[in-house]
């Protein structure tokens, strides 16, 4: 499988000479990543060579070992295509392939063939056909993408995904849509917007490109600034497997049982299989948008202005940046009347509550006016924030007047490092003599350098150097590939600047065996008693406590050739989830590994050990005016590890969704010892899979974090906390929905009932809201909540003990339904924890197995799940296990626990679909 459409626009280059370019480029791109041109790049990194994996990965672009495929012999496989789609939907012939050789970057070649299914049955019945005969596949769909992620190498056949494009849902109350692959991405937010609802990322192909191809590629766009990237509003995926077969991961509801694939998928560019649908969330349309713009005499004023406005914790909906050379282009193209006499300009959109906006807009302002702004413009009208946008998106098609060819960047920097990235870049571009435009989304560094060029007359090789020393620039000032449009066949050589081999391996394990160096010693970890350590009445014989990520690998190293099982800890406030393991040698605590190792303010980022605790985060975090959004049981002693690799519910939740959309990258040991790591230290990233997001959730059946890298906020001018009483919890869910339906900016929605809301002092059936922001805004929430719910203030304590509940009570069950709707009838809340906006509750009572199981069934009819997060092993074993039905089918579980964790080291048997046995 490799990969569909991406985020970008329609052309690169004209389709003058592009064969010839693309043949040139492609050949100078490979003589770079083979080391021929990369000695001479400033600033080049040794890294390990592993030359089988170069050869490999180089075949595969040239197209393997294997001689092309003739039309001849593909005349088998195309009739058995035709029979399946129907003659319309086949092309075979050499002219009929010449449109879909190429995608809107410079790789060019033919596919065998190309097939265009109107089901995900036929797609099915397509993978199996080619499976059958030896053909790789690759998907398609609207072809916008910049990476050559859809160019058919190797014989490979194309399945273009453009006749699924129906919406097939739309659900108001939960806030998702169901959608086809082939959408356009524009027409999810057309079709959202009667409800109130919108689709926020937005690449600037969204016109034309389609959901499919940005799952592939973790499409971002402007808005990605404020709402996150794809892989931020993707909850469920339908996929057809490479073998064929139609699997379905995860779904409307949060927190599934099973390993959270979903991520993994998002970005993997088609190489695991062809999305068929896909559930994705809609926002609230925001109550007041402002869009402006600030002009600066040159480029690195502007970015000096973009980082301060970070660096202060203030994060735009939308943060663009526009160059002199491209405010003339666009000018000349589209008559946009952008101000020729700026060097470049700041494109600025806030939104949120009328307060919210204006606190933004006049903060941004003063920041901009201070770093020598000598103009802001606001766009008073909606038709001239149109314009303004469309000035932006229109920018790349713009470039062509000034040469016919052009080369664009996607790599991500720090944002503390745009001023000096950005003057190294221009540099590199006037030594080489090149024209260079930049247009790009300087707010979260997301760079867009566009080398401009004429291909027939200048030598792609220096085309090639130039480009290259840009993306070491960017690698070398701790940034990364690419930002949204994919690695693809254009930057996969590249990988190796940016990843060791062992971080490679890890993204594709294939061998059950594989030989690594040790790391260090393990005589200072200390031994402790073990009788604390048991997990569900299975005790270890000892404890190992590291103090390095060496020393966790080698401690890890030691289990594995032995064969001896390990169970990770860290403060062990959800070491109850889950099955008694199988096996269990070893307690490792990973509270050894604790502490701060870079928190950088300017960048909203900061790393940490994975043994520290939340408690000791916030105290790091406070000075700087900073904060981690996520809440998780007992802070003094849960740790960011264990908070993640647990996926730990809290109250935030509502407001900033999963833990796993707050950490941007890791270092991770696997079950064999081998250390990795995952993601980057930049908050955009489209460069290889994404193992961080499928860390979480795992429960350390996968790899022991040593590491994580984690996405900050600023701490809120102001946090109000309210409580209103119900007669009985159903008209708490009432009014509950009602709140929701108000689409007001809540940070957390609780109901408490039964010894729940008696352990928080507060009896009966209480509902407690938290709002936080500029302080107008908070008051003006405050004021609708309390009239609609007669809710009055208290104390904002209370919320640590509500999310401290599921750990210190002793029978606990977590359900979990599509969230905004009313849970099943059936479902106990008697004596629970609501969180009714996320569709999550926990439920503290020792009900029957034969209760529980009902329970169960139907939370799963209901698309939703009820796992034991506390409980004896006797009644989970008389339930069928903690888990229930899972999101992820079991031979993906039990390949993707062999891969990580070949001989089940890690905490076998905690999560049964998992096991290796």
């Amino acid at each position: 499988m490799a990969i569909q459409d991406q985020e970008g626009p329609r052309r690169r280059s004209g389709p003058r000479d592009r064969g010839r370019v693309a043949a040139r480029e492609a050949r100078a791109r490979e003589t770079l990543a083979e080391g021929t041109l990369a000695p001479r790049v400033p600033g080049e990194r040794p890294r390990a060579r592993r030359e089988r994996l170069r050869a490999r990965r180089s075949r595969h672009r040239r197209g393997g070992d294997q001689p092309e495929r003739s039309l001849t012999a593909a005349q088998g496989l195309v009739s058995q295509l035709v029979a399946i789609c129907g003659p319309e939907h086949v092309f075979w012939q050499r002219d009929d392939l010449r449109v879909f050789e190429y995608d809107a970057g410079f790789d060019r070649h033919p596919p065998v063939a190309v097939v265009v299914p109107g089901t995900a049955e036929e797609i099915a019945a397509c993978v199996k056909a080619a499976s059958r005969d030896g053909v790789a596949v690759v998907p398609r769909g609207a072809g916008t993408g910049l990476s050559g992620g859809t160019i058919a190498c190797g014989g490979a056949m194309v399945v273009a995904t453009s006749r699924l494009r129906r919406i097939l849902a739309i659900d108001a109350v939960g806030q998702t849509a169901l959608v086809e692959p082939g959408v356009p991405n524009l027409q999810i937010s057309a079709a959202a917007r009667e409800s109130g609802l919108f689709f926020a990322p937005d690449p600037a192909s969204q016109r034309v490109s389609t959901i499919g191809g940005n799952i592939g590629t973790n499409a971002g766009g402007p808005h990605a600034l404020r709402y996150g990237s794809i892989t931020n509003h993707i909850l469920g995926i339908e996929m057809v497997l490479p073998d064929g077969e139609i699997a379905v991961f995860g779904g409307r509801t949060a927190d599934l049982p099973g390993y959270d694939c979903v991520p993994f998928i998002v970005g993997s560019e088609g190489t695991l299989g062809i999305v068929t649908k896909a559930w994705v969330r809609l926002l609230p349309l925001p109550e007041d948008t402002r869009t402006f713009v600030a002009l600066f005499r040159d480029v690195e004023s502007g970015a000096r202005a973009a980082s301060e406005i970070i660096a202060r914790g203030i994060v735009p909906a939308a943060m663009e940046m526009l160059d002199r050379t491209t405010i003339q282009a666009v000018n000349a193209a589209f008559d946009a009347h952008l101000p020729e006499e700026a060097g470049s300009l700041l494109l600025v959109e806030v939104e949120g509550l009328r307060e919210e906006t204006q606190a933004a807009a006049s903060a941004i302002v003063a920041v901009c006016e201070a770093r020598g702004a000598f103009g802001v413009r606001t766009a008073a009208t909606p038709a001239e924030r149109e314009l303004l946008w469309k000035a932006r998106k229109l920018g790349y098609p713009a470039l062509a007047r000034i040469r016919p060819n052009n080369y664009l960047h996607d790599a991500v920097v720090p944002r503390s490092k745009l001023p000096e990235v950005l003057a190294k870049v221009n540099a590199i571009a006037d030594r080489y003599g090149y024209v260079i435009a930049n247009m790009f989304h300087i707010g979260d560094g997301n760079l867009h350098p566009v080398l401009l060029f004429d291909g027939a007359v200048e030598p792609i090789e220096r085309v090639m150097e130039a480009s290259a020393e840009i993306l070491k620039v960017a690698i070398d000032a701790g940034g990364t590939l690419s930002g949204e449009h994919g690695i693809g066949l254009e930057k996969n050589h590249f990988m190796f600047w940016v990843f060791g081999p062992e971080d490679l391996e890890a993204m594709q394990r294939d061998r059950a065996h594989q030989t690594w160096p040790r790391g260090g010693h393990v005589g200072v970890a200390a031994q402790v008693a073990v009788a604390e350590r048991a997990v569900d009445g299975v005790a270890p014989t000892r404890v190992e406590r590291p103090r390095t990520t060496e020393e966790l690998g080698t401690i890890i190293i030691a289990a594995d050739r032995a064969r001896e099982a390990v169970v990770l800890w860290g403060g062990g406030t959800r070491i109850g989830v889950g099955d008694a393991p199988d096996r269990y040698d070893t307690a490792l605590d990973l509270t050894g590994l604790s502490g701060v190792v870079e928190h950088s303010p300017a960048d909203l980022v900061c790393t940490v050990r994975a043994g520290t605790t939340l408690a000791e985060l916030a105290s790091a975090l406070g000075p700087s005016g900073q904060r981690w959004p996520v809440e998780a049981p007992c802070p003094e002693r849960a740790t960011v590890g264990g908070t993640i690799a647990s996926a730990a519910v809290g109250p935030s939740r509502l407001r900033y969704l999963h833990p796993r959309d707050w950490i941007i990258g890791c270092t991770a040991v696997l079950g064999d010892g081998t250390i990795t790591k995952a993601g980057g230290r930049v908050v955009k990233n489209a460069t290889g899979y994404d193992l961080t997001r499928l860390y979480s959730g795992s429960y350390g059946t996968l790899v022991a974090l040593a590491e994580i890298t984690l996405k900050l906020v600023a701490r809120p001018e102001r946090t109000a906390t309210m409580r209103a009483t119900a007669g009985d919890v159903r008209s708490a869910l009432r009014i509950a929905a009602e709140l929701r339906a108000m689409r007001l900016p809540l940070d957390a929605l609780a109901i408490l009932t039964g010894a729940a809301a008696a352990r928080c002092d507060h009896p009966g059936v209480s509902m407690f809201v938290r709002v936080s922001g500029p302080h107008d805004a908070v008051e003006r929430v405050t004021r609708a909540v309390g009239e609609r719910t007669g809710a009055t203030s208290a104390d904002g304590v209370i919320w640590e003990s509500i999310a401290s509940l599921p750990a210190v009570m002793d029978d606990v069950a977590r359900a979990g339904w599509p969230g905004g709707h009313e849970p099943p009838r059936g479902l106990d809340l008697s004596n629970a924890v609501i969180y009714p906006g996320n569709g999550i509750a926990f439920l503290f009572h020792a009900d029957g197995p034969e209760t529980f199981t009902r329970m169960r069934a139907d939370l799963e009819a209901a698309d939703g799940a009820l796992v034991v997060e506390r409980g004896t092993p006797e009644f989970k074993r008389a339930v069928g296990g903690a888990w229930g039905r899972p999101r992820v089918p079991l031979a993906i579980a039990r390949a993707l626990k062999q891969r990580f964790d070949p001989h089940g080291v890690l905490a076998p048997g905690r999560i049964p679909l998992a096991s290796s046995a």
